[in-house]
């Protein structure tokens, strides 16, 4: 088992791109990008034994940064849609950001999960490794009430698992 970090792209603003490989000892791997948590590519052995990539995704950070059906990214807070942007919570209002066609609101807004860098924390293990991704999400963001820290687990064993 191993875990490679190298650099995968900069979006507009100059932040950099980091894509984290783990990889099994068949070969098999995963790649996840410190971008939306995006689930870059899965390599696994096909019925002969060939790796293949069987994720759905993009080559460059050019597809990630405009993804526009969040592929391999993750979603959120809210993953669908809300009616016109708007909820109410123990009888308070709250407007969030329209950015489905200017009408509702899709998967998180403009500025989800999936358009953050995440931080990654890379842990080998004998039996698996993991990435363990974090961000924080502040009060009012997108016009959610509240704070929020959020804590995601990727595991890859030598199962493919």
């Amino acid at each position: 088992m191993s875990i490679k970090k190298e650099a995968f792209g900069a979006l507009a603003c100059g932040a950099q791109v980091e894509r984290y490989t783990m990889t099994n000892a068949l070969g098999a791997s995963v790649s996840i990008l410190n971008y939306g948590g995006i689930i870059q590519a899965i390599r696994v052995p096909d019925a002969q034994g060939r790796l293949a990539d069987v994720a759905l995704g993009y080559t460059d950070m050019k597809g990630y940064a405009e993804n526009p059906g969040y592929l391999g990214a993750l979603i959120g807070r809210v993953g669908n849609r809300i009616d016109g942007g708007h909820f109410s919570l123990n009888g308070k209002d709250y407007q969030l950001a329209r950015n489905e066609n200017g009408v509702n609101h899709l998967h998180g807004g403009t500025h989800g999960f999936n358009q953050k860098i995440w931080n990654v924390i890379p842990v080998e293990g004998v039996m698996a490794d993991h990435l363990i991704l974090s961000c924080q999400s502040a009060d009012g963001e997108e016009g959610y009430p509240g704070a929020l820290r959020v804590m995601v687990t990727y595991t890859f064993d030598d199962a493919c698992t």
